[in-house]
């Protein structure tokens, strides 16, 4: 599954972060396994009280602020990284089955797949069979900075929309 989420549909939750994606993403619907969220840097807390391991990593924004990703998982069941990356002249990203890859741009604009122009704080989900390669190349301001996050399961894990 891909799904491509723009930067004013992600939930504005209560310490202050936008969540862009989590599962499952109904609060105690499910067994919840992970969720991503971003906070403005300068207003980051200092330690959620939130459930899980956080990993987090600083991402610049095209007015030069900078915002906090972070990501909290279920240690049993999810192993979280995030690599911070320049577009530049485009890179691939390659997943195995059992992951999930959330791409995130913090500054500028990026095209995933050839198809899909994103642009501040739009992110692409990459879940389950398809696909299992993603081709990210520069927008038309030739570069963009982006979040490139793994969520390696120990197990079978997804995405619960």
């Amino acid at each position: 599954m891909r799904l491509v989420l723009r930067a004013g549909s992600h939930r504005e939750v209560a310490d202050g972060a936008l969540e862009v994606a989590a599962s499952p993403d109904t609060p105690r619907r499910e067994r919840w396994q992970w969720d991503i969220r971003v906070f403005e840097a300068a207003t980051a807390p200092n330690g959620s009280q939130r459930k899980g391991v956080p990993v987090s990593a600083n991402l610049g924004r095209g007015d030069g602020s900078a915002s906090r990703i972070e990501v909290r998982a279920d240690a049993e069941l999810v192993r979280p990284e995030i690599q911070v990356r320049s577009v530049g002249t485009g890179f691939d990203v390659k997943r195995e089955l059992q992951e999930v890859v959330a791409v995130i741009v913090g500054s500028g604009s990026a095209l995933a797949e050839g198809r899909h122009r994103l642009r501040e704080l739009d992110a692409l989900i990459l879940e389950g069979d398809d696909p299992y390669f993603l081709r990210m190349e520069p927008g038309p301001d030739f570069d963009a900075t982006v979040a490139v996050i793994r969520l390696k399961g120990t197990g079978s894990i997804g995405w619960v929309p």
